[in-house]
């Protein structure tokens, strides 16, 4: 993982119907966000929803790309699928009354 907690590995990224291999460290935002976007899921990227979602009861702060709103097992699988394709970790959350910065 690198210092924002985004995991860091080798992807493919499919470029006019051709992959080609992709470190998230060369992703850029708008790439990852198409990626999410493409997700059958909920999915909110405005500053408000993410800085509500960067902290729990701890005193960790971590500001998310996005926060996702699974509304079932499928939905989740497609935003975690979606989430590794992008390179990116996903930390789930329940109210948020945790006390590990999760």
């Amino acid at each position: 993982m690198d210092a924002q907690g985004r995991q860091i590995g080798i992807l493919k990224l499919v470029v006019n119907g051709q992959a080609v291999p992709l470190s998230s460290t060369q992703m850029t935002p708008a790439q990852q966000t198409s990626i999410l976007t493409a997700a059958n899921c909920e999915i909110r990227f405005d500053a408000l929803t993410r800085h509500l979602y960067a902290r729990d009861a701890s005193h960790y702060h971590v500001e998310p790309v996005a926060v996702a709103f699974p509304r079932g097992a499928r939905q989740a699988s497609s935003i975690i699928h979606a989430a590794a394709e992008a390179g990116l970790a996903v930390i789930p959350r329940g109210a948020g009354t945790g006390l590990i910065g999760g």
